[in-house]
C-alpha cells in the first residue's frame, strides 16, 4: 500500500511517500530514506523492493525539494528547521524509531537529528557522508564561476547540475539518466538550492559524529569525491569507533554510486538492517 500525503511542518507542507507492502498483521520496523542536495525522494524508488516485504518505507522530500512546498525566495535555511522537519515527519506519522538510510547532505541532517535524539533511531547507513565541506568542494562546485551559490543562480539548476555533475566525475555516460537526475534536481527552485548551499559551506559534523550510539554503516565509493576524501571517510571510524565504513571499489560512480548500483549496494544495507532487527 502506497500513502502519498504532505504534512504541514514548520511552516510548510513536507511531502512523504509512505510504502508499505508487509502482511499486516505482522509486526515491522520503519526505514527512512532520506535524499541530499537537490534531490527527492524519487531517487530512492529504485530500493524500495529490496525493503518493501520486510519494511514500511517512508521517503521525505526535504523543504522546498521534490513535491514539498517552496518556504519563499527570501527564507534562510538552517540544519535545525531540516532537523525539525524529520522528527515533525515520524511524530506526524506516530512512528517511534526508523533505521535512517540517506546519502550526502541527508547523511548531515541524519547525523546530527542522532546525535540529538537517539531514541528516534534504530541504526543508521549514510552513503557519501561528509564531515565538513572544504574549499575544494566548492571550486569543483562552482563550475568556473565566481562561487558555488552564483554558480547556481547563474546557471539554473538544471544546467549546473549537469556541468557540476561533469566536473566531480558523476555523470554515468547515459545521457537517458543524466538527463533524467538533471530534471529531478531542477524540481528544486534556485533560491532553495543557494541557500542550501549557503548551508552545506558552514557545517561540522565532528561534534554530532562522536554522540552516536546506534549501529552506524558509512558507505563510500573507491573512487571517492571532492567532498568526501579518502581522509574524511577514514576520519569518521575515529569519531565513531563502533562504526563500519564500508568502500564501494565495484562501483562506477564517486557520488552516487548508491542510486546507480543499486543491485550492489542495497542488498548490503538490507542486511545490515535486517540484522539489527533479527538480535
Amino acid at each position: 500500500m502506497n500513502r502519498s500525503n504532505n504534512y504541514p511542518m514548520n511552516g510548510v507542507r513536507i511531502h512523504v511517500e509512505d510504502d508499505d507492502f508487509v502482511e499486516p498483521w505482522l509486526d515491522h520496523s520503519t526505514v527512512l530514506m532520506q535524499h541530499g542536495f537537490c534531490r527527492n525522494g524519487e531517487f530512492w524508488s529504485t530500493w524500495v523492493p529490496y525493503f518493501a516485504r520486510k519494511f514500511r518505507i517512508v521517503r521525505p522530500d526535504l523543504r522546498g525539494h521534490g513535491q514539498s512546498s517552496d518556504p519563499g525566495p527570501d527564507y534562510r535555511l538552517t540544519l535545525d528547521d531540516l532537523i525539525a522537519d524529520l522528527i515533525g515527519v515520524l511524530d506526524a506519522l506516530e512512528i517511534d524509531a526508523v533505521h535512517y538510510i540517506a546519502e550526502s547532505f541527508g547523511s548531515v541532517i541524519g547525523v546530527s537529528a542522532a546525535a540529538r535524539h537517539p531514541h528516534r533511531f534504530k541504526s543508521l547507513s549514510l552513503h557519501h557522508t561528509p564531515v565538513s565541506v572544504g574549499p575544494d568542494a566548492g571550486q569543483a562546485q562552482a563550475v568556473g564561476h565566481s562561487s558555488w551559490r552564483n554558480a547556481i543562480t547563474d546557471l539554473g539548476v538544471e544546467k549546473w547540475w549537469l556541468q557540476a555533475r561533469g566536473a566531480t566525475g558523476d555523470l554515468t555516460g547515459n545521457p537517458k539518466a543524466d538527463a533524467y537526475t538533471a530534471r529531478e534536481a531542477a524540481r528544486t527552485p534556485v533560491h532553495v538550492a543557494v541557500a542550501l548551499a549557503d548551508l552545506a559551506r558552514s557545517f561540522d559534523l565532528s561534534d554530532s559524529l562522536k554522540k552516536l550510539s546506534m549501529p552506524t554503516q558509512f558507505h563510500t565509493s573507491g573512487r571517492y569525491s571532492y567532498t568526501t576524501s579518502k581522509e574524511q571517510q577514514e576520519s569518521l571510524l575515529k569519531l565513531v569507533p563502533h562504526a563500519e565504513l564500508i568502500v564501494h571499489d565495484d562501483v562506477k560512480g564517486r557520488t552516487f554510486f548508491n542510486f546507480f548500483d543499486v543491485d550492489t549496494v542495497a542488498p548490503k544495507v538490507a542486511r545490515f538492517v535486517q540484522k539489527i532487527d533479527s538480535q
